[in-house]
């Protein structure tokens, strides 16, 4: 016999059920699920999980902005005040390079600056300044802060955990740590100008400490210049007092020599003298050319080496051929239609250009290092006649050139003594102040947006990471989705809890049914359509539904009796049977002897009950067959069974209620019913697992089912026949 569709869609004005999702087909036994946990939450499994532990979260978050709010509300202001100190760098005076070549000067600002950094943050500069403003006795760092009390002991038990020894030192000690954590020098972007800042409970202490700091750091760099200035001073005077030395000696040396020797000009060498000295002026000049020529043989030599036609250009930039390409080159670079090939070949030539003039430049370096040698020859053969002819005047011009050469030197260094000393140091600075620390007006801690968004972002976290570390070792169910994941079906049906009252009589379930909210009456719609889902049974009849749980108490007897009486309210024929033989819950509840053996009608509203029977005679008609024969022989009386199974893991006979049953529906309870407890039960029980094709999630919280959720549907498990077998007995 086939369900009454019609009795299940008629009055639509009611809206008792909702229209069909399709027309009933044959009834299809699905395969057995299989068990499935996702490795890793999905955004939308997080979405779920966060959504449904907002509470927690937003008491988390209020809570911390609470606690900012109370710190931000009971905190000592703090004020910042700031100077400024300006660095004015002066580069030296650069002489000329003998050898001819230009000398390049090394940018050292970033250098000096970042030395200037260094000791502005020393601890040196700060103590003298802690010293002068009598830091020890300031009353403000006597004062005892909670919030700085606290941030001490989290910094000594960091240090215990890092093993970091306490840093030993009187009161006196701590005090002008303190105060240097307050102060602060930084370089004000990429100029040269230098932030001193310090922070006080007090404006005016602020702007004096920060006017101390930075007139201190002044004072100390323009002492320290005075002192390498004098260091300065004094090697030029050493050197000069000696090059003073040795213009004497040479001059007493050549006098001593021209006494001893009676040297005259009526030698004879008068020729010879001009001739030799001719020959040293041509000499020194063949060989300053040859010299000059070498290095301009090497530059190039070592440009065209490594290969970068910008250094062949600049060492080869007398050759106007070389000048030209490198124009044209250049041209080629920046011309964004010219072909790669095309620079390739004017670099190539360029090499090609470079190549020729170096091997130019080598045979004329050839020459004047030969015509070098043969004058410096010559020179010594000239000497040799001269040492023949007039040896002692020879010597006597020599002394007289050293005596020259050296008060040449002197002149020279005294010239630059006189002019400035500091053209032979490192650039030198000017300091100052070039802004002065003024009171500020408004605090600058604590920052109360800073704050409280810090809170709100540490709530977040906080609260975040404890319900995903929840979440993580968790092990029970909580909403539909892991319902769905576990079985791998979309039948989850969440319900609020299934507690009953007892009103009496079956009007109470009516009343529940068409509340006004209409939750129970939705629930149990969705149970519906999961049985119009399933189809008719193959062979006719009544269809035969199983209500299971994994474990006793999880609500499924209370399920069974619901959908008995909702069903039964729908117009329909319905028979629930309590199959449960160890637990017995709805005979129990119901008040029906074991001695009960034929089905018990409530008159006037078509639920018929059936007692589970004495349990020894019970479990031997189940074992036997007789069960299933019994409800193949109701079937034709009945348009729906329902069967209140034992739990999952506590049937042992699902073999045998396994032929009498066409589908099952679950009932998992949340936040009890365990995820590998599911999965053994199901394992435990195949027979009964692959004809489940829906589940309900009892005592499910969620949004959308409102403060109430779907325990409407509970009240009416207080609506079922619970008449007194004894006054049936008695008729």
């Amino acid at each position: 016999m086939a369900l009454k569709h019609s009795a299940l869609e008629r009055e639509p004005a009611r809206g008792m059920l909702r229209p069909m999702m399709s027309p009933p087909q044959p009834l299809h036994i699905a395969a057995p699920p299989a068990w499935n946990t996702p490795s890793l939450l999905s955004f939308e499994d997080l979405a779920a999980l966060f959504a449904r532990r907002w509470p927690i979260i937003a008491l988390t978050c209020a809570a911390f902005m609470a606690i900012g709010a109370i710190y931000v509300a009971t905190a000592k202001r703090q004020y910042t005040a700031v100077a400024h100190v300006q660095v004015d760098l002066v580069k030296p005076d650069i002489l000329p390079n003998p050898g001819g070549g230009q000398p390049a000067f090394l940018n050292l600002e970033t250098m000096i600056l970042n030395s200037d950094l260094e000791i502005a943050r020393s601890d040196v500069l700060r103590r003298d300044v802690a010293v002068a403003l009598d830091v020890a006795n300031d009353p403000e760092y006597n004062a005892v802060s909670v919030f700085g009390a606290v941030r001490r002991g989290i910094g000594q038990l960091v240090g215990l955990l890092t093993f970091k020894p306490p840093s030993p030192g009187s009161g006196d000690e701590l005090k002008f740590v303190a105060f240097a954590d307050r102060v602060r020098a930084e370089r004000v972007g990429q100029s040269l100008l230098i932030r001193f800042s310090y922070w006080s409970h007090d404006p005016n202490r602020a702007a004096e400490v920060a006017n101390a700091v930075a007139e201190a750091y002044v004072a100390h760099q323009v002492k320290t210049q005075r002192e390498a200035s004098a260091k300065i001073t004094l090697s030029l005077q050493d050197r000069l007092r000696q090059m003073r030395d040795e213009v004497a000696a040479a001059e007493v040396s050549a006098a001593t020599f021209r006494a001893e020797n009676i040297v005259t000009e009526a030698t004879g060498a008068s020729d010879l003298d001009r001739q030799l000295a001719d020959l040293n002026t041509q000499a020194s000049a063949a060989r300053a050319e040859a010299d000059a020529l070498k290095a301009r043989v090497d530059r190039l030599l070592r440009a065209i080496e490594g290969g970068d036609v910008a250094q062949i250009g600049a060492a080869a930039a007398e050759n106007p051929a070389i000048v030209g390409l490198q124009s044209d080159l250049a041209r080629a670079r920046t011309d964004p239609a010219t072909l790669g090939a095309e620079v390739e070949r004017l670099e190539g030539a360029v090499r090609a250009v470079a190549r020729e003039t170096l091997a130019r430049w080598q045979a004329s370096y050839n020459l004047a290092d030969s015509r070098a040698r043969n004058l410096s020859t010559e020179v010594e053969r000239v000497k040799q006649i001269a040492a023949r002819i007039g040896l002692n005047q020879v010597q006597l011009r020599e002394l007289q050139r050293r005596a020259e050469s050296a008060r040449a030197i002197y002149d020279v260094l005294l010239t630059a003594f006189n002019r400035s000393f500091q053209s032979q140091s490192l650039p030198a600075g000017r300091f100052a102040l070039v802004e002065a620390a003024t009171p500020p007006v408004l605090p600058s801690w604590p920052k109360t947006p800073l704050v409280l968004a810090s809170c709100l972002v540490l709530g977040l976290g906080v609260s975040s990471g404890y319900v995903l570390l929840r979440e993580g070792v968790r092990r029970t169910f909580e909403s539909p989705r892991e319902v769905e994941a576990a079985l791998r079906t979309t039948n989850v049906v969440p319900v609020g809890q299934l507690s009953l009252v007892d009103a009496g009589g079956l009007e109470t379930y009516r009343l529940a049914l068409s509340d006004a909210d209409g939750r129970a009456r939705d629930g149990m719609n969705d149970l519906l359509q999961i049985l119009l889902m399933a189809g008719s049974p193959p062979s006719g009849g009544a269809l035969v539904a199983g209500i299971t749980s994994v474990h006793r108490g999880e609500g499924k007897t209370t399920t069974a009796g619901l959908l008995a009486a909702h069903l039964a309210a729908s117009g329909l024929k319905v028979l629930v049977a309590d199959v449960d033989l160890e637990g017995r819950g709805l005979s129990r509840q119901l008040d029906l002897p074991e001695t009960l053996d034929v089905p018990v009608l409530e008159p006037g509203t078509g639920v018929w009950v059936l007692s589970a029977g004495e349990r020894g005679r019970g479990v031997a008609g189940i074992l036997n067959g007789g069960f299933a024969r019994a409800i193949t022989a109701m079937r034709p009386s009945y348009d729906v069974i329902i069967l209140d199974l034992p739990a999952l893991r506590e049937a042992r006979y699902p073999r045998a209620l396994g032929p009498a049953l066409h589908l099952v529906l679950l009932v998992v309870e949340a936040n009890r019913t365990r995820r590998g407890e599911l999965a053994d039960a199901l394992a435990h029980s195949p027979e009964l697992a692959e004809r489940i094709i829906g589940a309900i999630l009892n005592r499910a919280r969620s949004r959308v089912l409102g403060p109430a959720l779907l325990s409407h549907i509970g009240r009416a498990w207080s609506l079922l026949p619970r008449r007194r077998l004894r006054k049936l007995e008695q008729s």
